[in-house]
């Protein structure tokens, strides 16, 4: 309950400045537009609220952590995609073919590799932090240890099942602030779709580093405009599981040296 809370005032707040400075009042008196706002932040907090370490009780608690990390990072399908698509069947699908931004439609391979060169870099000179290696890698060592003790796992496929579970979670984190908080909100918000998103975005941060909480603000205004003019979510997507990947990766190899 306190996470929706959260999630709520952060959201809603910036749509009052929007109401009052910008004039705009119609989403105000829509209930579509009411009904999608309360659903996704529910859904949202209820994604982050979720926990699975009962799945592994029996485990030490290390090896619990593990589990729950690796179901919960999938289980956005269940909680997150089944959802919106049928908020996209009832409200969206007759005027737009294109569910919440998966399209390929408009994406340029020059930007996607331009942008994934500066990210790459960017995550080298960051990994070099004090606060960046003590946040990472997102795998520990002590998560696999029991799979691997008990001849269960070897290490490199604790490694690669923790990651790719990882990985495979910023599809919903994009599906959720670029594709629903952009696109299935931009006949209301137009392009004021793209401040409260933002706001959202860097309130599910904190806790993060300093470095990677104040990057959030620019790197999500950024994919919010990219997903905007596109109408699509996949440059986000490709960029952000690129950075969380490399993330990781340069900090295994500082970890190394």
């Amino acid at each position: 309950m306190g996470i929706f809370v959260i999630h709520t005032v952060s959201y809603v707040s910036v749509l009052f400045l929007i109401k009052i400075f910008r004039k705009n009042t119609t989403f105000f008196t829509s209930i579509e537009f009411w009904i999608k706002i309360i659903a996704i932040l529910f859904l949202l907090s209820l994604d982050r609220a979720l926990s699975f370490y009962s799945l592994a009780s029996d485990l030490p608690f290390q090896a619990s952590i593990y589990v729950h990390r690796n179901v919960k990072n999938v289980f956005w399908i269940v909680s997150i995609l089944i959802p919106c698509y049928i908020m996209y069947r009832v409200w969206d699908k007759k005027t737009d073919n294109n569910f919440y931004g998966f399209s390929f439609k408009n994406l340029s391979i020059k930007t996607i590799l331009s942008l994934l060169s500066i990210v790459v870099f960017l995550t080298l000179i960051a990994s070099f932090s004090d606060d960046f290696q003590h946040q990472y890698p997102s795998y520990k060592e002590k998560y696999g240890l029991y799979f691997i003790e008990n001849n269960i796992l070897e290490k490199w496929q604790t490694v690669a099942i923790f990651e790719f579970c990882y990985l495979f979670d910023f599809i919903s984190v994009e599906l959720i602030f670029r594709g629903f908080l952009i696109l299935a909100l931009v006949k209301f918000l137009n392009k004021d779709t793209i401040l409260p998103m933002v706001t959202l975005y860097v309130v599910l941060h904190f806790g993060k580093p300093l470095g990677e909480t104040i990057s959030s603000a620019f790197g999500g205004y950024i994919l919010g405009v990219v997903a905007y003019y596109t109408r699509s979510i996949w440059l986000g997507i490709i960029l952000h599981i690129s950075l969380a990947f490399f993330m990781d990766f340069f900090a295994f190899l500082q970890h190394l040296i």
